[in-house]
């Protein structure tokens, strides 16, 4: 059953590949076509990255397992902190008000 399951999300991942640059074509670029050579390569690498990997995964599927209470446990526990620590930084340091305006006098 994890097998069938994995091999879906390696399904998942080339039809990904396919469809991400027409996708990452309208997403970063306002007329909705990338001209730049860099990031038309960028793109291509990113399409043939998840192509590969997705059809490594179907080809080899990895060995997966349920984790255990202590595993999820830590899981939760840490995204807990996470939060936790990302709620008191942004609290503390106030990073989402806008700045005063400053106004010339002249």
């Amino acid at each position: 059953m994890m097998t069938l399951l994995v091999r879906t999300g390696g399904v998942a991942l080339v039809l990904g590949g396919f469809l991400a640059f027409r996708t990452l074509e309208a997403l970063f670029s306002p007329d909705g076509q990338i001209e730049s050579i860099g990031y038309r390569a960028a793109v291509v690498g990113f399409q043939l990255a998840l192509i590969g990997l997705g059809l490594w995964i179907i080809a080899r599927p990895p060995r997966l397992r349920m984790p255990t209470l202590g595993e999820l446990s830590l899981l939760v526990a840490a995204s807990a902190i996470a939060v936790g620590l990302g709620e008191l930084t942004l609290r503390f340091f106030n990073t989402g008000r806008p700045q005063d305006p400053v106004i010339a006098v002249g």
